[in-house]
């Protein structure tokens, strides 16, 4: 019977996970299945903190682990992370190059430290960590791309902002069109796709009349949240809110690339 109850929970807490209700599979982690004893299940809490914007109770997970396991670099890194998230940006920075000191190479505590100069403004700083990782990891052309945002070189930030695009858009009604290159195309459709936060989504929306000069119509895939504010656009726009509308287009882009193609 308590073998049954632990399977029942362990599949509640999965299903959460997957579904991505982050407060749902803390509360069934804490109250039915964390054992204090095991690191392994520490480690587990402080993601599930993080996943909820706790950090400053996976700070203390990771504190804790610190001093269980000094030698294990990954906690130093995400110690880190979790102090820029509380405005703790010098810490953040001591935690990282104690991480360094047990492994030099560990792109994980670069990265890290990077983010920590950003939180701290040193931005020149922070461009040069970048720079000098010895990988091309996304997070790496990703912050760099910020960091050109931050000298307000624009062309160039936009082009380096499509590192996101990078094996993204799995979405089916995408894969079967290309993505438009910018290329004006009169008599065709443009399908424009939402991406990211809902604000990042509404204040992008301004420029969708500008693709109206390109194309014969417009149409936007916007978050279903954000639909019957979309209805409201002063120029308008054929608004869509699920893929079994997004037909009938021949070419597509993420919205916040608008920019750049233009």
């Amino acid at each position: 019977f308590p073998v049954t109850i632990i399977t029942f929970y362990n599949n509640l807490f999965n299903l959460n996970k997957f579904q991505r209700k982050n407060k749902e599979a803390l509360e069934v982690f804490t109250k039915h299945l964390y054992n204090p004893e095991d690191p392994n299940q520490k480690i587990m809490l402080a993601e599930l903190y993080t996943n909820v914007a706790k950090y400053e109770e996976a700070y203390d997970v990771y504190l804790n682990l610190i001093k269980q396991f000094p030698q294990e670099v990954s906690f130093y890194w995400k110690i880190a992370l979790s102090c820029n998230s509380v405005g703790k940006n010098e810490e953040a920075i001591m935690w990282v190059k104690k991480g360094q000191q047990i492994d030099p190479e560990n792109h994980h505590c670069n990265i890290a430290l990077g983010i920590a100069q950003l939180f701290n403004k040193q931005v020149l700083q922070a461009k040069k960590t970048f720079e000098n990782l010895k990988i091309d990891l996304f997070s790496k052309k990703w912050y760099l791309a910020y960091i050109t945002f931050l000298d307000k070189n624009y062309t160039e930030a936009w082009k380096n902002y499509e590192v996101r695009n990078e094996g993204v858009w799995a979405v089916k009604p995408l894969r079967m069109k290309p993505m438009w290159d910018g290329t004006p195309m009169p008599d065709k459709t443009i399908l424009v796709a939402a991406e990211q936060g809902l604000g990042d989504n509404v204040m992008a929306a301004r420029w969708l009349h500008l693709l109206k000069k390109h194309f014969k119509h417009v149409k936007y895939w916007c978050n279903p949240r954000i639909y019957d504010t979309m209805l409201h656009l002063k120029q308008k726009t054929h608004i869509i809110q699920s893929a079994t509308d997004a037909t009938d287009f021949d070419v597509w882009m993420p919205i916040m690339s608008i920019p750049q193609r233009l």
